[in-house]
């Protein structure tokens, strides 16, 4: 039988008991596995090697500088690097902006290099590209003295040695032990951990010298609906060991719901160099509205926050096995047999790539690789794609269509990325695939679509091998009584698990869609006639909270008849973890907050639903 939704699970102490258990997971920070390469250079006369080993942090990336090669025939250096995304969105590993740079011994303006291969290296969340510097016609050899610089303008700067790969600030990104929570208004905030830092995830920029980030995850809870949002650069502040509050960058707002829990949340603070000390994060009861400075007076609740000296030590050097190798460009010869000039090579013809692999769940579609065209003369690589809106079972119902389709993509192969936006318009609502065609330019001509793997987003991957997903599986039955709040019964019919709207969803993360139909036994006014599901329909979580419906579930407010059913399809975002135990609460309210804003006339009912397939075909 439907049980009633206790009430007692919302108090905080018992109802965050529960989420104060959650561990620290900042998206894309756990390093991947490094691409396993030879571990020295293979080098022929005139060519000298130095092992950097280096590691340090610029934006979002943690780099790690391995071999650099000098060529004293060419008069050319290349050093070997390695980016790897420690953010949960795409980022731009620098190529031909000028941050990297060569400052010779002999003095002089310092020397841009030049990424060879290609103009843009896109990294998806915690992969990692290799990327080659070059600089050539250089006056003296480099490995005697030359350093490398990484930052440009205001920015912090590291160093590194050619000779040996020593330098200043090499600095590495390491957590921050916290975990903890408090109350403060209608919120609560727990904090579950840190990232110390020389530059923002948010938006891969590097602090300047005189500053590091404090970054930190936290979750919030909602006892009561403002009608606003919260947002934390407004709430929050952070105290430095001196005294000093500073503000916080724009994080992503909480679409608030009476008992409502928002996980993923972030704030990053720029905080002294030097970074030791005791920190206290000021939630502030009353937010001083949008772009506006905490209100002087303003009550605030603090949360301790302590950096020790292992927080800020020097990033350690790699082990061997770990070092990037560069690209070494082979030596042209300058003339033939005869002293005549080498003859031109004959161009190569461009490939066709066959390709069988199923197509992919990303951002609410299907999209399938058909095959490629490679042309090694221009380095152009032409991808044929097939896209079908994932809702074509939808037409007619709550979903709408949408107009366009627009993902970051990225080709990794041989431990090097390239990017490239795909962009469809006008995705058909029946489903029917759209052809698009996906262009990467300036690949290598020997490049081998053996290894290759197109990222689509930030969750979705196809090997050109065959190997591709998540895919999109059909809609499993579920197991639940029917549940009745008031004049609403809900009757669970099915669900499946993917990517059904156009949100690219960080790493992690999955779509619940769940497909009920509701009822209402009484006309008597319009609340009991019309029913709203994001508002009146949530998923109850253990600690006495709710989880709502996606903030881009297009599901709009329903009319009902009396005794007659309606069907409904509704979304919601949840770790894929919290899908493995097999059954899920739902939560079912007979009124809609906004119309009705106090718990005080409610009724609630929360049902257990068992899922009875897997929802998916594969994650």
């Amino acid at each position: 039988m439907p049980r009633s939704h206790p009430a007692a699970r919302r108090h905080l102490a018992g109802g965050l008991a529960t989420a104060l258990a959650a561990v620290l997971l900042l998206a894309g920070c756990t390093p991947g596995a490094p691409f396993a390469g030879p571990p020295t250079p293979q080098l022929v006369d005139g060519q000298h090697s130095s092992k950097l080993a280096a590691s340090f942090q610029y934006g979002a990336f943690a780099v790690t500088a391995g071999y650099a090669v000098y060529d004293e025939v060419t008069t050319t250096l290349v050093v070997g690097t390695r980016w790897q995304n420690l953010s949960d969105d795409y980022a731009t590993a620098p190529s031909r902006f000028g941050t990297v740079k060569l400052r010779l011994a002999s003095g002089g303006e310092p020397a841009s290099g030049e990424a060879v291969g290609w103009a843009e290296s896109w990294v998806p969340p915690g992969e990692s590209a290799d990327l080659t510097f070059a600089w050539r016609y250089l006056p003296e050899n480099p490995l005697e003295g030359g350093v490398l610089t990484v930052g440009d303008g205001g920015e912090r700067v590291t160093t590194i040695a050619l000779a040996d790969g020593a330098g200043e600030q090499q600095l590495a990104a390491r957590e921050v032990a916290v975990d903890r929570w408090a109350d403060f208004g209608p919120h609560a905030v727990h904090v579950r951990g840190a990232l110390l830092s020389a530059g923002h995830l948010s938006d891969n920029s590097q602090a300047d010298a005189e500053h590091r980030v404090l970054r930190l995850a936290l979750d919030v809870w909602n006892s009561t609906a403002s009608r606003v949002g919260w947002v934390a650069s407004d709430s929050l502040a952070l105290r430095l060991p001196d005294g000093t509050v500073v503000k916080s960058r724009t994080t992503p707002s909480v679409r608030e719901v009476v008992w409502s829990a928002s996980e993923g949340s972030w704030v990053e603070f720029e905080v002294p160099d030097d970074a030791l000390g005791d920190y206290d994060l000021l939630l502030f009861r009353e937010a001083p509205g949008i772009f506006g400075e905490p209100v002087v007076g303003n009550e605030a609740v603090p949360i301790p926050i302590t950096v020790t000296r292992a927080d800020v030590a020097p990033a350690e050097r790699p082990a061997d096995a770990e070092l990037p190798l560069p690209l070494i460009e082979p030596r042209v010869p300058s003339a033939g047999e005869g002293g005549e000039p080498a003859p031109a090579e004959t161009p190569e013809a461009d490939r066709t790539i066959e390709v069988e692999a199923p197509a992919v769940n990303a951002a609410g579609c299907d999209i399938q690789l058909t095959g490629a065209m490679f042309s090694p003369s221009t380095g152009r690589l032409d991808l044929d794609l097939a896209v079908s809106y994932r809702g074509a079972d939808d037409a007619g119902g709550v979903f709408s269509v949408p107009p366009t389709l627009t993902l970051k993509t990225a080709l990794g192969f041989a431990g090097r990325m390239a990017g490239a936006l795909l962009q469809v318009n006008g995705l058909s609502s029946s489903g029917a695939p759209q052809r698009t065609v996906l262009t990467f330019f300036d690949l290598p001509s020997d490049f081998d679509p053996a290894d290759a793997v197109l990222h689509l987003g930030r969750n979705a991957r196809v090997a050109f091998a065959g190997e591709a997903s998540p895919q999109l599986g059909s809609a499993q039955p579920l197991e639940a009584e029917a549940a009745s709040a008031g004049e609403f019964t809900i009757d669970m019919q099915r669900y499946r698990v993917g990517y059904f709207t156009s949100t690219d969803l960080a790493p992690g993360m999955v779509q619940l869609q769940l497909e009920y139909t509701v009822t209402t036994s009484s006309d008597a006014d319009h609340r009991t006639l019309f029913f709203n599901p994001t508002r009146q329909v949530y998923l109850s979580r253990d600690d006495g909270y709710v989880t709502v419906p996606s903030i881009d579930d297009p599901t709009g407010i329903l009319q009902l008849e009396v005794g007659v059913p309606t069907r409904v399809r509704e979304v919601f975002e949840v770790p894929r973890t919290s899908l493995e135990a097999g059954t899920i609460y739902l939560l079912v309210r007979s009124r809609d907050e906004t119309d009705f804003p106090t718990p005080e006339g409610w009724l609630e009912t929360t049902i257990p639903v068992v899922l009875g397939g897997t929802g998916s075909a594969a994650s």
